[in-house]
Order: C-alpha cells, then structure tokens, then sequence
C-alpha cells in the first residue's frame, strides 16, 4: 500500500520521489510515502508498556490524537521514517512493531514507597526494564563461563531492631565503617567507591541513571535472589547516593524491592535507620564525637568533619547523632530547613570525565565485568557487547583499561 502527498520537511531522503516536468515548467516534487506493514496493535502495545497515553504520545510525535488512535487500530498508514520516530520515542527496536503478538517480559514492578503517590513515568519505566535486562544479561554471562552468582545472604524484618539489622549488613558486606582516609576525602568518592565494591562482590549489581529519569525517585531496588538489582540517581551527591545504596540493600533484605524516596516514615523510616545504623557504627560516633569534643550542639565546622570521616551528608550525620541521644530533636529541627534548601540549590554532580569512564559509572563494575569477559572469551561480539554497554566497539578497549585502574587503585 502506498499513499502520495507532498514534501514535508522531515522526511526521509530514500521515501522522496521526484519528478520534474519537461518544457520549463515549474519544479513540482511529489513523494511516495510507503506505509510500512507494522501490526497495529504492538504500536498500542509499545506504547502502553513504555508508560504513555495517547495524548502523551502525539506530543511527542508532534501529531494529533486522532492520529495515535489511528496508527493503533489500522485507520492511518505508518510511514518507515515514522517507524523510526516510534522507535526512539517506547525505547523498543523497529523490528517489534512487525510482531504478531507482544514478546513476553517480566511484568512486575518495583512497590512505590514514595512519600505520596505518583504515576509510574515513561523514565522511571525505561529504568527498570533496562535493569531487568542488563539482569538477565549477566546471569546469562555468568552462566556461559561458569561462574556462579553469589548469594547476597542478608535478611531482616521490620519487627527487628534496626541497630542489629545495620551491623548484621557491615558485617556481610565485610569492611570497617568508616574507613581510614574518608575524612580527607572531599569529593566523596572514596567512601561511595568503597561501599559499591563491597556491595557488587555480595552480589548485587548496582547501576545508576540520569537525574533527569530519576527526578521524583532517590533510587530503586529489584529483589532477586541471584543478581538483585539497586538504581542510584547519578545527579545527587556522592554522600547522598552513599546513604541511598545502604537504604535500598535493607528493602532488598526486606525481598521486597522498592521506588525509594528516603521519607521519614513506614518501611522508609525502618530503611534509613538501618542505612545510618549500618553507616555510622554507634561505637564508632561515640569515638568521633570524643575527639571532636561534640556538645549538644555541634558548630558547623564539627559537623562537617564528622560528617566527612563517615562518608554521609551533614544532615545524616545530624539525624544519627539525634538518634543516638547525643543531639537534641530541636537542634535538627531548628536547622532542617537550611539542609532542605541546601540541598535544592546544590548543582548537580559533575557531568564530568570521559565518555568510558561514564558508561562503567552507568553499568557497575560487576556488570561491565561480565560484558568484557563475556566478549574476551567470544561468547559476545564486540557489536553485542558495545551495544550492551552503551558505547562502541572501538570503545571496549578504553572500558577495559579503566575498569583494570579502578580495580588495581582499589588493591592497593
């Protein structure tokens, strides 16, 4: 089937068809626009999965609802090119449009335990099934070379008390909190490179997403028993992404997962104080504090140091002291809302350093790990695995090389 019309800007070079009349007469170009033989009810299904409405939709594609509508019911032919715009809008290869029926796909989704309830956002959705697939990817990986997941081997309940819970979490993820350099390190890198490592040779695999994807969600957990997954929000500060990883690995302890946006009640609150338990060894703030020479209210500076020797935000730091009977309520009450505005006109992360050194940041050692390794032993073709890491095949090598540094500098 095909349809004639005229030339629009947009689109595509190989649908134009010229023509251009003989005897001097004014150049006409007239385009043949080939309709594409898609099932119309996997543009509805594509669309709906990715968490779009129909109105959503034709935004997007700068069309009128009618013509969604259409599209999905067969009324309105589907140009290539317009195939090409469906593509990149659901996130989901040309090539499932031409499917009889839906492939199938784990539906479950992580529990919402966000403060107030929220639709399920076309990011948010994108998120969780590339992790649901980067999960089987690895554990199809792992299988190839013979090397079994680990276990993560961490449980917990909310009946429990959550100061148990959080040393019974350090003491699985096998090093001291807080390590010894922490309080020079300014940036915060250290301690949250510290703990991820810790947390993805227990097996999870730890990713992280674009702030943008992530504006209402602090982070997400999937629970698994082999390779369970934990979302960071890679725009929030290193201390802050710290504080979420512990409180995701408590939801993942609950088995139940989560979209987290670390609010101070339920099964959140229970998390944090296992989070700060886990984080900030009682023991070791009351040592701190000594040296510190900590009263019931703690200057700036104090704070800050503090804060800096366990790896957290000043407003953790203060929250664990609250708890631990050190620091009155009042105090953080009284200095709450400058966190809370702190925190708003903090700049993003740094969007800094190189394209290869970003994607391991994305996929996680572990992760990035299986791909090489799944590529150096030819189980993987360098285009698979370009394509699974989000870089090009020219581009594993770099991936590679800065993957064996962060090892080695972590060994020595």
């Amino acid at each position: 089937m095909a349809w004639v019309g005229r030339c629009s800007t947009g689109l595509p070079r190989h649908h134009r068809s010229k023509t251009r009349p003989t005897g001097g007469a004014r150049y006409n170009a007239q385009v043949t626009l080939e309709a594409a033989p898609v099932n119309p009810k996997m543009l509805r299904w594509a669309r709906q999965s990715a968490g779009y409405s129909i109105e959503e939709a034709a935004a997007r594609l700068h069309v009128s609802t009618a013509t969604v509508t259409k599209m999905e019911t067969g009324e309105h032919p589907v140009t290539f090119g317009r195939v090409d715009d469906l593509s990149g809008l659901y996130k989901r290869p040309s090539v499932v449009f031409y499917l009889p029926d839906p492939p199938q796909e784990d539906e479950t989704f992580p529990a919402d335990f966000r403060s107030a309830t929220r639709a399920r956002t076309p990011s948010v959705i994108l998120q969780v099934r590339r992790a649901k697939e980067r999960r089987t990817t690895a554990l199809e990986i792992a299988t190839s070379i013979g090397e079994q997941p680990r276990l993560l081997g961490f449980e917990c309940s909310t009946g429990e008390d959550p100061e148990v819970v959080g040393a019974r979490l350090r003491k699985r993820l096998g090093f001291a909190e807080p390590a010894d350099g922490w309080a020079d390190d300014t940036t915060g890198y250290a301690s949250l490179g510290t703990r991820k490592r810790a947390v993805e040779n227990a097996g999870v695999l730890v990713f992280q997403a674009p702030g943008a994807d992530f504006e209402e969600v602090s982070g997400l957990s999937m629970h698994f028993d082999r390779f369970p997954v934990v979302i960071l929000r890679a725009s929030d500060s290193t201390r802050r992404r710290s504080f979420t990883l512990f409180h995701e690995l408590a939801h993942l302890g609950l088995r139940q997962g989560g979209l987290c946006d670390l609010h101070d009640d339920g099964v959140e609150l229970f998390c944090n104080r296992v989070a700060a338990a886990a984080m900030m060894p009682a023991q070791s703030v009351e040592a701190a504090e000594a040296r510190e020479g900590l009263t019931g209210q703690p200057t700036a500076t104090q704070l800050g140091r503090l804060a800096a020797t366990f790896g957290v935000s000043e407003q953790a730091m203060l929250l664990r002291l609250v708890g631990l009977g050190v620091v009155p309520l009042a105090v953080y009450m009284a200095r709450r809302s400058s966190f809370v505005r702190k925190d708003r006109e903090a700049p993003a992360a740094s969007k800094g350093g190189t394209h290869y050194r970003n994607v391991l940041a994305r996929n996680g050692d572990r992760y990035t790990h299986l791909v090489l390794e799944g590529y150096a032993r030819g189980i993987l073709t360098g285009h698979r695995a370009a394509t699974y890491l989000g870089t090009s095949v020219t581009g594993l090598e770099r991936v590679g090389e800065d993957l064996a540094r962060k090892t080695l500098r972590a060994a020595s």
